[in-house]
């Protein structure tokens, strides 16, 4: 998952955003699926996983 998060935000930069807005989660079967928009802060693992744990999907 780290791996992903470093690519979101990585394509928010390029498009010259501050940050990342997490809107949606879905993990499943060892697969992650991020909507994202921008944001003022960095996108952190331990962000997607506190998303997914208010779900009861972690």
């Amino acid at each position: 998952m780290a791996e992903l998060v470093e690519v979101a935000n990585a394509e928010w930069r390029r498009a010259g955003a501050g940050g990342v807005t997490l809107i949606f989660v879905e993990y499943e079967a060892g697969k992650a699926l991020l909507d994202t928009g921008p944001g003022n802060r960095p996108l952190t693992v331990a962000l997607v996983r506190a998303h997914l744990a208010t779900k009861g999907k972690h």
